[in-house]
């Protein structure tokens, strides 16, 4: 009797743990994940989910943010084929924080294992700082194709740094300054020799 209640628990619980669903997951990244950029510039990074092996879907739609509005700004977003929106991209900002809210379809299932390119998106460099990218908690999702929904694992942040820039010097002008010094030094050598 104590060895059938045994064998029962032990297909229980593996009848259990097979009953459960497995959940898939994906992580979200940024590419480049960090890049400068001079003010009143424009930058772009692209949006990357990378899945494990099996698993696939057909839509998503995330938020992503960038934190101080006062350094860059989105100005556009577009997405990867077989990717169309199925609302228009909402590019907000609600100082200090931006927001770039994208839905959208594929024409067909894109499966893993590894990255896919979901969408671009573009900002324009206002003033010198660092801006920090990443993804909303609690509207991101990607939809599985057959409607579930697909975990998140771990999500990667990127930086936007703005600079000043670098004003370069003409040739013409270096070539002047250069050619000046050499003669007022020729000069002074010969001042000096008498």
């Amino acid at each position: 009797m104590k060895k059938k209640l045994v064998l029962f628990a032990v297909f229980s619980v593996f009848f259990i743990f097979l009953s459960t669903p497995v959940q898939a997951s994906y992580s979200l990244s940024f590419s480049p994940s960090s890049q400068a950029v001079a003010i009143s510039g424009s930058t772009s990074v692209d949006v990357i989910a990378n899945l494990d092996a099996g698993d696939s879907f057909d839509w998503f739609g995330m938020t992503v943010t960038y934190y101080d509005v006062s350094v860059i700004e989105a100005t556009a977003a577009t997405l990867f084929s077989p990717f169309t929106l199925t609302h228009p991209a909402d590019l907000s900002s609600s100082p200090p924080n931006g927001f770039v809210n994208l839905f959208a379809n594929a024409s067909a299932p894109q499966a893993g294992p590894g990255p896919i390119t979901l969408a671009n998106i573009t900002f324009q460099a206002k003033d010198m700082g660092t801006a920090t990218l990443g993804f909303g908690t609690t509207s991101l999702n990607l939809g599985g194709s057959t409607g579930t929904w697909l975990d998140k694992s771990t999500n990667q942040t990127a930086s936007i740094t703005v600079s000043q820039g670098t004003v370069g010097v003409p040739e013409p002008a270096i070539s002047l300054l250069l050619g000046l010094g050499l003669i007022a030094l020729g000069a002074l050598r010969k001042k000096f020799r008498q």
